[in-house]
């Protein structure tokens, strides 16, 4: 099967190679971790567990914290 596949094998388009950079659904991620580090900073909210998408942002670009508090381990 394996030789068959590669034979007649045909292009990917953009939408079936799996995982884009980009789109309505990244910019509307961005815009909701925009929005929660500005509640973090205007209520005083030191915990990354009340807020989703910024923790998910935090640890995909590996930003330091200090005992899981936002803000200490950036400085």
């Amino acid at each position: 099967m394996g030789f068959f596949s590669q034979i007649f094998k045909h292009k990917k388009e953009v939408n079936e190679i799996g995982w884009r950079v980009g789109g309505v659904e990244d910019f509307m991620t961005l815009i909701r971790v925009y929005y929660q580090a500005v509640m973090a900073a205007n209520l005083g909210i030191s915990n990354l567990a009340a807020l989703p998408d910024l923790r998910v942002f935090k640890q995909t670009l590996h930003v330091q914290t200090v005992n899981n508090k936002l803000g200490l381990g950036e400085k």
